[in-house]
């Protein structure tokens, strides 16, 4: 209902058509436990020789809090920026389903210098370490969740809570507030399409609902 009319919107604003696709639900990924990987790279890119040798460890975050990145060591400044990158670069998209990987620790362990070291070296080293951790730590996917508050006339709640199950929410209680019941649940987001014309059908137009953004969780 509110792609619709925001794209409503949007055509009278400016007088255009809009081809409008199906939602799509955006997915990321986590570990499920920690893991560490030693890798050494040594490759000719273009005309320069590149090498680098590092341990990465990984561990699992706190859900929502971001990822966390720890480079502790007296190493060049240019060095700590590359590694740094591979360690975000390879989080952009884990191995085994291709999402972000959010929420989670990378430490680099150990940097073993030399002279062949170079910074872009280091960088595809950490990137190596780091999707080689994720398939030992376990990558799991992760799915949006909404926070859904649905009112609904008594005689009507049993079948908005039914409804609400089916669609594999997380029921957290139901008060009343006058002739009507509310009901606050959690729901997978993938699962909340269309749940405006449920609503409608289920309680003959009477009921109504809010929705926002709670969190990731597994799948």
């Amino acid at each position: 209902l509110h792609l619709e009319i925001a794209v409503d919107r949007f055509k009278t604003a400016f007088g255009v058509d809009i081809n409008v696709g199906k939602p799509q639900v955006l997915y990321c990924s986590t570990i499920e436990q920690p893991a560490q990987t030693e890798k050494v790279f040594e490759k000719k890119i273009g005309e320069a020789e590149h090498s680098g040798h590092v341990v990465v460890s990984l561990k699992p975050g706190k859900r929502g809090e971001g990822n966390r990145f720890l480079i502790d060591h007296d190493i060049p400044q240019e060095m700590k920026t590359h590694l740094r990158a591979g360690l975000e670069e390879a989080l952009l998209a884990d191995p085994v389903f291709g999402f972000e990987g959010v929420d989670i620790e990378a430490r680099v362990d150990k940097v073993v210098i030399s002279e062949k070291t170079t910074p872009q070296g280091l960088k595809i080293a950490a990137q190596m370490a780091v999707q080689d951790a994720m398939m030992k730590a376990g990558v799991v996917q992760l799915e949006p969740v909404m926070e859904l508050d649905a009112l609904s006339p008594e005689e009507y709640i049993g079948d908005v809570v039914g409804d609400l199950s089916s669609r594999k929410a997380s029921i957290e209680g139901v008060v009343i507030k006058g002739k009507y019941h509310q009901v606050k649940a959690f729901v997978p987001l993938s699962k909340t399409f269309g749940y405006s014309t449920a609503l409608r059908s289920l309680t003959r137009g009477r009921g109504s609902f809010s929705m926002m953004f709670h969190g990731f969780d597994k799948v």
